[in-house]
């Protein structure tokens, strides 16, 4: 069976690239709604914050995600709807 070559367009690799699309798309559309850009990919003993932006006083802290659509087949399964909170 072949290998795959290391570091070319392997799936985690792919998810990473991604990510890092739609986590730099969140950022460009929370600046333009005026906040500021501290810092991304805050790492600590309980996980990683995506990105730091300030409003005004207020530090936010964003988690982003990429959702599927329901039905849609990635990998060989059907993922179901998800939900999302927003505090």
């Amino acid at each position: 069976m072949a290998q795959i070559p290391a570091g070319t367009n392997r799936p985690s690799q792919l998810s990473k690239q991604t990510g890092d699309a739609w986590e730099n798309r969140a950022r460009h559309w929370l600046e333009s709604q005026g906040l500021r850009f501290i810092a991304a990919n805050a790492r600590e003993r309980g996980g990683e914050i995506d990105l730091i932006m300030r409003d005004g006083a207020v530090t936010v802290l964003s988690r982003c995600a990429t959702a599927v659509a329901p039905g849609t087949v990635r990998g060989g399964q059907r993922h179901p709807a998800k939900t999302t909170t927003t505090a």
